[in-house]
């Protein structure tokens, strides 16, 4: 019986803060940079959450020990922003993608560029399907 409380007690447990702290950092190093080694990566998140880079680097690999409230704060705070931001631009995307559209029917050039769908990138895709930098 010990084991089945273990067990359930383990799937109820909150996250930790250290736990927390490098999902939020893995978070801000999102989307990754073709090519990028995981050294800048790091460095890069913890830039934009404002962290020395040793810090972000022990986080990054589960090697802190603790992490300050007020750290806590702003880690949550940064990746907020970023993930509003990155709403924003979804948003914005979207509107204009469809401005586009109606401009296109409007002037009847809906076979002008039949190829082309509207809303996609022959190119290379947006910069959100880049690949995962977390582990």
């Amino acid at each position: 019986m010990p084991e089945n409380r273990s067990q359930n007690s383990e799937k109820r447990r909150p996250m930790s803060a250290l736990v927390e702290a490098a999902a939020l950092l893995r978070q801000l190093a999102e989307p990754a940079q073709p090519g990028e080694s995981m050294k800048s990566a790091i460095n890069r998140a913890a830039r934009r959450a404002g962290i020395p880079a040793g810090l972000g680097k022990r986080l990054w690999y589960g090697e802190a020990r603790r992490i300050d409230a007020d750290t806590m704060d702003q880690l949550r705070e940064r990746a907020a922003r970023d993930t509003e931001a990155l709403g924003k631009a979804q948003d914005a995307r979207q509107t204009l993608l469809q401005r586009l559209a109606a401009c296109e029917a409007a002037l009847g050039l809906q076979n002008a560029d039949a190829d082309r769908a509207v809303g996609t990138s022959s190119c290379r895709p947006p910069r959100v399907a880049h690949r995962s930098v977390a582990r």
